[in-house]
């Protein structure tokens, strides 16, 4: 079993039609059978929602749609990570060493601090990964 971070990049491939994809699919079954497990930052429901919101407005998902996609999100499994008040100065100085967004910095660290896997869809995230180790793209989770 492994531990994984997952950014939005990836858990918005779980319900929105046009990131649909067998690999986002399968990583999500895993964590529901529990082969595989999260520890996610506070953020990423929050960011989730806001995918969801933006996405309705934008016509990509049905209203309908999105409260199902909620409904699904409450049923993923994942351990809260609290980092923000306490790892706020590493979080904010992440961010401006590496050209991230506070939220992207979040999921970097979260995955950091727990030596756990960062999966992301996300470019630049990605482009990162010689210099934190473990930033994967959900490509190469298989």
């Amino acid at each position: 079993m492994a531990r994984l971070v997952v950014d939005c990049s990836v858990s918005a491939g779980w319900y929105l039609p046009d990131e649909f994809s067998d690999m986002s699919q399968n990583l999500l079954r895993r964590i529901m059978e529990d082969r595989d497990s999260l520890i996610l930052p506070e953020l990423w429901w929050y960011e989730n929602l806001n995918v969801l919101r933006t996405a309705v407005l934008r016509q990509r998902i049905t209203l309908s749609g999105a409260r199902k996609a909620i409904m699904t999100l409450g049923k993923v499994p994942y351990q809260p990570y609290p980092a923000a008040k306490e790892k706020g100065v590493q979080m904010l100085d992440t961010a401006l060493d590496n050209d991230l967004s506070a939220y992207d910095a979040a999921y970097v660290l979260t995955a950091m601090h727990n030596q756990t896997l960062l999966v992301t869809a996300d470019q630049k995230l990605l482009s990162l990964s010689s210099s934190f180790n473990g930033i994967v793209s959900l490509e190469e989770m298989g």
